[in-house]
C-alpha cells in the first residue's frame, strides 16, 4: 500500500513539474513575443501594453501553421496583415485603433477600446468628445488596470479643465496601480501627467522630477512621440522659470525626434513654443518670425489658431494694436472650428487691450461683456476674473463708479476661487480706487491695506508697484 502511494505521489510530481515546465516555457515565449511587438508598435499613433497583452496571448494559443504566419507577420512588421488574421472582432479592432488612431462609430462596445477612444481623443486635442464619451462608459473593476486607465483619463480632462487637484489626486492613484500591474509605458503617461499639473501649479521641483522620470521611461521604451512630447513639456517648464537657454535646448530636442518622424504638425509646434521663448524674452520680431514660420505649415486648425495667436501677441508687443486685433480675429476663426474655447477667450481678451491701446474703450467692453457672457457658461481653464478687472477698469476710467464697484467685486469672487493672491491684490487696489474718487476715506483705507497685505505675499515687486501707485 505505501509502494503504491509512494508511486502516484511520484507521478503526481512528475506532472506537475511538466505542466509547470509547459507553463514557465509558455510565460517566457508571452513576455519576449509582448516585448518584440510592443518595441514594433510604440510609436503607431496610438499604443495600449494592454492590447499588446491580448494580442500576444491570442497568438500563442493559435496552433501551427496558423501561429507560426501570425509571428510571420510580427516579425515582418506587417501589423496591418496581422489585424486581418485576428479572428476576434474585438482585439481586432482595438489593434486597428492602436496602428491607425482612427476612430470608428461602430466601433465596439469593450471597456478597454473606449477607453482607447478616449486616449486619442486627448491626443488629438478633442476634448469635448473626450469628455462625452468618458461620461458614457461605466467604470471598471476597482484597482484594475482599467480603472487606472479610467483614472488616467479623469486627470487629463481634469488638467485640461485647471482642476489640478482632482487631476494630481486621479493621476496618482493611476501611476500606483500601474506599477503595481507591471505597466510601464502606462506609468509613464502617469508621470507625464502629474508633471503637467505640477508644471501649471508653479510647484517645479516636482514637476521636474515627474517629467524626468517620464523621460527616463519613454526612452527606455524607444517612444520616440512620447518621448519628444516630455522633453517640450520640460522645455515649457525652464521657461516659466525664465530658464530660457535650458528651455531651447529641450525645445531643440524635442524639434529634431519630430523631425526625424517626419511629423511636421507637432514640429511646428515645437517652433511655436519657441516663439513663446522668444515672447517671453521680449524679443517680439524673432517670436513673430517663427510662429510665422509655423503657420504656413500646420494642418490642423488647432496650430494655425496658437500661430496666429503668438503672432498677434508679438504685434502686441510692437505696439502694432491694428495687426493684434486682425491675426487676433484669424486666430479665434481656427480655434473655433476646434472648439478650443479657452485659447479663444484669451484672443478675445487680447483684442479688447488693443482696442484700449487705440481709444475705443467702448468696443474693448462690447468685446469684454461678449467674453463674460460666453466664458460663465463654458467651463475653461481660461481665468474670467481677468475679463472682470479690465471692464471694471474702463467703468472706473468712465466715472462709472457704481457699476465698476460691482464689476471689481464680482471679480474677486473669482480671484478667491482660483487663490489667486496676485489678482486679489490689484482688484483690492482698483477698489481702493474707486473709493477714493467716492470721497470715502476710510474704505479707501481699508482697501489699501488689504491690497497691501495681499501683494506683500504674492510678490515683492507687485508690492512696491502698488504701493507707489496708490500713495
Amino acid at each position: 500500500m505505501q509502494q503504491h502511494f509512494i508511486l502516484i505521489f511520484f507521478i503526481f510530481f512528475a506532472l506537475a513539474a511538466v505542466v509547470w515546465s509547459g507553463y514557465k516555457l509558455f510565460w517566457m515565449k508571452y513576455l519576449f513575443l509582448q516585448r518584440i511587438i510592443s518595441l514594433k508598435t510604440i510609436n503607431f499613433p496610438f499604443f495600449s501594453t494592454l492590447v499588446i497583452r491580448e494580442v500576444a496571448s491570442f497568438i500563442l494559443k493559435q496552433h501551427g501553421a496558423k501561429c507560426r504566419n501570425l509571428l510571420k507577420k510580427v516579425t515582418e512588421n506587417d501589423f496591418s496583415g496581422l489585424s486581418k488574421e485576428i479572428s476576434d472582432k474585438v482585439l481586432r479592432a482595438k489593434l486597428k485603433l492602436m496602428l491607425y488612431g482612427k476612430i470608428t462609430k461602430s466601433g465596439p462596445s469593450d471597456s478597454l477600446y473606449c477607453l482607447m477612444q478616449i486616449m486619442v481623443e486627448f491626443d488629438n486635442k478633442n476634448y469635448n468628445k473626450a469628455r462625452l464619451l468618458l461620461s458614457q462608459i461605466p467604470k471598471p473593476k476597482k484597482n484594475s488596470s482599467l480603472y487606472a486607465l479610467r483614472l488616467l483619463c479623469v486627470a487629463r480632462l481634469a488638467l485640461f479643465e485647471t482642476d489640478l487637484e482632482t487631476a494630481s489626486l486621479e493621476a496618482g492613484k493611476a501611476l500606483k496601480i500601474f506599477q503595481k500591474n507591471d505597466l510601464l509605458f502606462e506609468e509613464g503617461l502617469s508621470y507625464f501627467v502629474l508633471g503637467s499639473v505640477y508644471r501649471v501649479s508653479g510647484v517645479f521641483d516636482t514637476a521636474d522630477f515627474m517629467l524626468r522620470s517620464a523621460l527616463k521611461i519613454f526612452k527606455f521604451l524607444k517612444a520616440h512621440k512620447y518621448e519628444a512630447e516630455t522633453l517640450g513639456t520640460l522645455g515649457q517648464l525652464m521657461a516659466a522659470q525664465n530658464r530660457f537657454d535650458e528651455a531651447c535646448t529641450f525645445m531643440d530636442a524635442a524639434g529634431d525626434i519630430f523631425e526625424s518622424m517626419s511629423d511636421n504638425e507637432n514640429n511646428c509646434f515645437i517652433i511655436d513654443q519657441k516663439a513663446m521663448i522668444e515672447l517671453l524674452r521680449g524679443n517680439f520680431k524673432l517670436a513673430f518670425d517663427l510662429a510665422y514660420q509655423a503657420s504656413k505649415k500646420h494642418i490642423s486648425p488647432a496650430g494655425k489658431g496658437f500661430s496666429l495667436e503668438i503672432m498677434a501677441r508679438a504685434s502686441f508687443g510692437k505696439n502694432n494694436w491694428v495687426k493684434t486685433i486682425k491675426l487676433a480675429q484669424s486666430a479665434i476663426q481656427n480655434y473655433q472650428t476646434e472648439k478650443n474655447y479657452a485659447s479663444l477667450f484669451e484672443c478675445l481678451y487680447l483684442m479688447a487691450e488693443a482696442e484700449i491701446r487705440l481709444g475705443n474703450p467702448n468696443k474693448a467692453e462690447t468685446l469684454l461683456r461678449k467674453l463674460i457672457a460666453r466664458a460663465r457658461r463654458q467651463k475653461t481653464c481660461f481665468h474670467i476674473a481677468n475679463a472682470y478687472t479690465l471692464l471694471g477698469t474702463i467703468l472706473l476710467q468712465r466715472k462709472e463708479l457704481s457699476q465698476a464697484k460691482a464689476v471689481f467685486n464680482q471679480a474677486l469672487k473669482y480671484e478667491f476661487a482660483d487663490s489667486r493672491i496676485s489678482g486679489i491684490a490689484i482688484d483690492y487696489a482698483n477698489l481702493a480706487m474707486v473709493e477714493k474718487q467716492r470721497g470715502n476715506r476710510q474704505d479707501f483705507k481699508k482697501n489699501l491695506e488689504t491690497a497691501l497685505n495681499y501683494a506683500k505675499a504674492a510678490d515683492e515687486d507687485l508690492y512696491c508697484r502698488l504701493k507707489a501707485f496708490l500713495d
